[in-house]
Order: structure tokens, then sequence, then C-alpha cells
């Protein structure tokens, strides 16, 4: 038991000293952020959620003390930045914005170099997305009721009234 005991504590030295110089080792938690941080946003300069996010950055600057730096990663419907999340190094110093559109609709149509529950660690949701049914003003449709009783009354007629 002993001798177990001794080759375990042996064993702990071993990599206590091995894991600083192997490139695995952390910097020191009481200093981050110790240099800037990249938030990768996935939509191009100016859009909606563009100008939400920098807003965000500029307040979560005076919480980290430190640079937060914009990066645009736009296209592939929030896929390519949201890539850019995923294979950043997991060490804090690049977070970002992944939409729904990449987590949730890219993701089921199409092969994307990430995944949606396993790559990620959510930090925190800000801001909500409101979906509208919206109609022409002179529609027949006056409720979205009006809309749901046509879809049943008309089956596969509703996408002919709508484009």
């Amino acid at each position: 038991m002993k001798a177990r005991l001794l080759n375990l504590f042996f064993l702990c030295i071993f990599f206590t000293l091995l894991l600083p110089g192997s490139g695995y080792s952390q910097e020191d938690i009481a200093k981050y952020p110790s240099r800037p941080i990249n938030f990768i946003i996935a939509l191009p300069p100016g859009a909606g959620l563009d100008l939400a996010c920098r807003m965000l950055v500029k307040e979560a600057e005076k919480y980290f003390g430190q640079t937060v730096i914009p990066v645009n990663k736009p296209g592939g419907t929030f896929a390519i930045g949201t890539a850019a999340i995923s294979s950043s190094k997991p060490d804090g110093y690049t977070i970002g914005c992944a939409g729904y559109p990449a987590m949730f609709v890219v993701s089921q149509i199409e092969k994307v170099p990430f995944h949606t529950l396993k790559d990620f660690k959510w930090i925190m949701q800000f801001g909500y997305m409101n979906f509208g049914v919206t109609v022409k003003n002179d529609s027949p449709f006056k409720k979205f009721k009006d809309i749901i009783d046509y879809a049943r009354q008309n089956p596969n007629k509703l996408i002919r009234v709508c484009l």
C-alpha cells in the first residue's frame, strides 16, 4: 500500500513538472485576461446583430479591463463565424456570437465543421429574436387563425398564396 502511494506521488510530481513545458499549461487565471480578447461576429459589419454585438463588446471591456476586438467573419448563414469560434483555442481569448441560423438551421441541412452541442460552451445569452407572420394590408387574412383555416381547407395551396 505504501509503495502504491509513493508511486502515485511520483507520478503526480512527474506530470506536474511535465505539463508546464508541454504547451498545456494555462496562464495564471487570476491574471485573466492579460491580453486583448477577440469577439467573433458571424455577420458583416453594419448588420443589426453586428451592432448589438459591438455594444456588448464595449460593455464587456469595462468588466474585463481589457480590449475586446470585434472580428467579423460573415458567410454561410453564420456558419463561417461559428466554425471560427469552434476551432479557436479554448483559452478564453476568442469568444463570439454563434447565432441560431448556423446552430439550428444550417447544421441540420448542411455538413458543418462543428457540433452544435459538443463544440461550444455557452456563457451567456443576450437579446431575443422575435418572429412574426405578416401579410399585405389588402390580404384576405386578417388573423393568424385565418391562415390556419385556409391551409386546412386548401392543402398544398398556401405556398402559392404566399409567393
